[in-house]
Parts: C-alpha cells; sequence; structure tokens
C-alpha cells in the first residue's frame, strides 16, 4: 500500500488535464506540491484525545479542529487516508504533533467492525487561525481545504 495516495493524487491530476472547464487541475496540482504523507499514527494519543473531547464518529472535521485549538502544540491536517482495511482514499481530517498522527476520530471502535485507523495519511496542514475563522463565518465545522485552496491562490 505504500504511497497509494500519491499514485491516488496523480491519478486525480491526469483526470483533470484536459478539463478546461474547472479548476481540478490546479488545484490537485496545488494539494499534491503542498502535502505531505505521514504513516506514524500514535494509536494512545488518538485514544485519549477522542476520549477527553467526546469526539463522535464520522465527525473528522469538528472532532479533529476540536483538538486543534485546544491544544496549541497541534497542526491541523486535512486530505485523504487509506488503511489495510479499507484501502480506498477517503478525504480525512486529523491532527499531527512531532510529526505524528493524532486521529480521534478513526480510532473509535465501532461494533463488528476491525480497526479502523489509518496506515497512510497524505494531506496538508491548514492553519488553525484560518479554520476558525471558515468556521465563524460558516456557522460549522467541515472540510475547507477548497476554500483554503481558492483564498491563498487568487
Amino acid at each position: 500500500m505504500s504511497q497509494a495516495l500519491v499514485k491516488y493524487q496523480d491519478h486525480l491530476i491526469n483526470a483533470f488535464k484536459n478539463d478546461t472547464n474547472s479548476y481540478g487541475y490546479e488545484y490537485h496540482k496545488w494539494f499534491k506540491k503542498n502535502s505531505e504523507m505521514f504513516t506514524d499514527v500514535n494509536k494512545e494519543l488518538s485514544e485519549l484525545y477522542s476520549a477527553m473531547h467526546y469526539c463522535k464518529i464520522k465527525q473528522c472535521y469538528l472532532n479533529s479542529w476540536l483538538l486543534a485549538i485546544n491544544q496549541r502544540t497541534f497542526k491541523y491536517y486535512e486530505g485523504y487516508v487509506v488503511s489495510a482495511n479499507c484501502p480506498v482514499p477517503l478525504e480525512h481530517s486529523w491532527i499531527v504533533k512531532a510529526g505524528q498522527v493524532i486521529d480521534p476520530t478513526l480510532i473509535i471502535r465501532v461494533k463488528g467492525m476491525k480497526e479502523r485507523i489509518g496506515d497512510e495519511y497524505y494531506g496538508m496542514h491548514i492553519p488553525t487561525d484560518y479554520i476558525r475563522k471558515k468556521a465563524i463565518q460558516t456557522g460549522k465545522s467541515g472540510a475547507y481545504i477548497l476554500d483554503y485552496y481558492g483564498d491563498t491562490n487568487e
């Protein structure tokens, strides 16, 4: 599975290469240029912070944002995740501290499912202040990477 997400990003870049009616090509090139790969996941801290902040399943953007604003040394990331149990790239959000992924969402155990935590995380750091401003503007948490692209590439 190594580098599956980088290959996926290359596929997206090629898929949008001839589409002159969208910004998909430029966006995916920008995403690849500015993204980082992570494979070191700290499961213990993921569990600890997930429990401390009452994180909920299917709310990765909110869960990660809450950790980022409450733990100033954490960096908020958006991008993709894959795992041996789910090799399909999923849009996702997580936290990074000292090069380790803290995933407060996929660490949550779901009855009848194998471990859900990711093996590869590929994404971009989005400043916490930016996420906070967007959450205030929209009244919700959510995936803000496309907004971030638009706001930083005008």
